[in-house]
């Protein structure tokens, strides 16, 4: 048996990763489902809440995120993490353009 991996296989299992890291990535910061109705769903909440209310309801979701990171679906703690982690990152940027 050959025990080494050609420079094709290497390369089929690197865009394999790539590919599953894109859909993991579009499911934290876009999700597809998110925009159905022609809006995505956190700009009508936004609009909806104003600047204070959309930074509580981000700040909701990080705490969301981060405490069940690991006990609704293990397999998805990076997943979990990295939502808490786009929640906080969008309550920062939204605070901030509100500072100044």
């Amino acid at each position: 048996m050959n025990w080494k991996t050609t420079n094709k296989e290497k390369s089929d299992a690197s865009n394999e990763k790539k590919s599953e890291k894109n859909v993991q990535e579009d499911m934290v910061n876009h999700p597809a489902h998110y925009k159905v109705g022609g809006i995505e769903t956190l700009d009508f909440i936004r609009a909806k809440l104003g600047v204070d209310g959309y930074v509580g309801y981000c700040v909701g979701n990080v705490l969301k995120y981060l405490s069940r990171a690991g006990h609704k679906d293990r397999k998805k703690v990076q997943e979990d993490l990295k939502k808490a982690e786009f929640y906080l990152k969008e309550a920062i940027l939204i605070g901030e353009k509100d500072d100044g």
